[in-house]
């Protein structure tokens, strides 16, 4: 009996110490597990994170870039409406007399109209006729670019309209964003003594 005792005790012994080791080992396993888990969540956490900074900088970024790029377009066009509804079209050397009531009307769509339809059926246009077409896109101010090719072509320096031509060719490219083209034309306007060489000061001093 007492050897019998004795072996029932050593096993309950080390049942219960095994039992013991698999509640610990238990424990660590279901730690680890909690702290991998912790950790997991933490990397998504942060990487959620990440990726918004990330977005949040993008915007900004793109909110600066838009700013400055957009700023100096649209100073150009603010400042090409304010000369260019100062600016008038001379009258006196024109004998056409639906264009001069169109111009005197400040009507650029019937002056436009008008010289279109001429282009249509004659195929082309004399270069005073090219003047006044540009130079009433230009004040119309909705398709300037297409004023800008057309007063490019005015050619006849000793005209009475060419330093009037170069004068509005500048503003459309003030407004086309071609500095440099409208600062070259200001200075010709300057040097040649014409009568915009006020209005062309006082265009260059804007570009300060």
């Amino acid at each position: 009996m007492h050897t019998n005792d004795f072996k029932e005790n050593k096993i309950e012994n080390v049942n219960f110490n095994f039992k013991g080791l698999s509640n610990e080992t238990m424990k660590n396993i279901m730690n680890k597990s909690s702290e991998k888990r912790e950790a997991e969540t933490e990397k998504r956490e942060n990487r959620k994170l990440h990726i918004r900074l990330s977005a949040i900088g993008f915007v900004i970024c793109f909110a600066i870039s838009f700013f400055f790029f957009q700023k100096k377009p649209f100073e150009n066009k603010r400042t090409f409406n304010k000369f260019n509804k100062e600016s008038e079209i001379p009258l006196h050397f024109l004998n056409n007399k639906d264009l001069s009531f169109f111009i005197a009307h400040k009507d650029w769509e019937s002056v436009i109209d008008y010289l279109d339809a001429k282009s249509f059926n004659s195929g082309t246009l004399a270069d005073q006729e090219k003047y006044f077409l540009g130079v009433a896109i230009i004040k119309d101010g909705k398709y300037i670019e297409r004023g800008v090719n057309i007063l490019e072509e005015v050619k006849q320096t000793n005209a009475k309209y060419y330093h009037d031509s170069r004068w509005f060719l500048a503003l459309g490219y003030l407004a086309c964003s071609r500095k440099k083209e409208c600062y070259k034309i200001l200075c010709y306007l300057i040097d040649t003594e014409s009568e915009y060489k006020d209005k062309s000061l006082a265009l260059i001093k804007k570009f300060k």
